[in-house]
């Protein structure tokens, strides 16, 4: 049951969410193409330069967000989820500029996707055997989903549209459910990505770049694995 208190204070903390986004990524897009990162935007016929890795402005925002979400419901596998994304959108931010390997970055996924198993861990009594299978399953499949997700940034607005989209459907699942943290965690996911979706939505103003592609599924996988649904 939700208390009125929790209502209050999760609205201030959703609407601190929205703001926040949409002032880190106004200032962050001048700052961008100041320092020479940005894109070419293939789908406008003059090829317009765009400044890129907008997911940076997300990450940020919803770390400060998760972090005031924890002071309302007082859940501490959000700093799981905190630290994952961190990681999580520190590769994807240093593949825009590297050029990491698929080999190497299927790894580094795999390893950020493993911290996950041991909440399962110090949650149930298991043998070693299982133990080890269920890390290799968890960060395995943790990093073949988080890159195939990558895989549908390419059109203006996709990627955020789609994002908001399942993390409408996952609130109202996980709500349904009993799951309230995490449907908070979900409306705070999409609220970032609805903001980003205005300036990423043709024309965009905006790419949102490996940071922020990262980073939803590899959000959603972890309420998945900590709710066990």
């Amino acid at each position: 049951m939700v208390e009125p208190l929790q209502i209050v204070k999760f609205s201030l903390v959703l609407m601190i969410n929205l703001t926040l986004t949409r002032l880190l990524l106004r200032n962050l897009s001048y700052y961008l193409m100041d320092k020479g990162i940005y894109g070419i935007d293939i789908n406008k016929e003059e090829k317009k330069k765009i400044p890129e890795e907008g997911g940076v402005s997300i990450v940020i925002s919803l770390t400060i967000s998760f972090i005031l979400l924890w002071g309302v419901f007082k859940c501490d596998w959000i700093w799981l989820i905190i630290l994952t994304s961190i990681l999580i959108s520190t590769v994807g931010f240093i593949d825009h500029f590297r050029n990491i390997r698929p080999y190497p970055k299927f790894v580094y996924c795999a390893v950020i996707g493993s911290l996950y198993s041991f909440y399962i861990i110090n949650n149930t009594q298991l043998h070693i055997i299982e133990l080890i299978i269920i890390i290799g399953v968890i960060a395995i499949g943790y990093s073949v989903l988080v890159n195939a997700y990558n895989l549908l940034a390419g059109f203006n607005g996709l990627k955020s549209g789609v994002t908001v989209i399942i993390s409408i459907a996952l609130s109202i699942f996980f709500y349904l459910k009993g799951f309230t943290a995490e449907a908070a965690i979900c409306v705070l996911v999409g609220g970032s990505y609805l903001v980003f979706w205005f300036l990423n939505k043709y024309p965009a103003k905006i790419f949102i770049g490996d940071s922020g592609t990262l980073l939803p599924l590899s959000i959603f996988i972890g309420l998945a694995i900590i709710t066990r649904v």
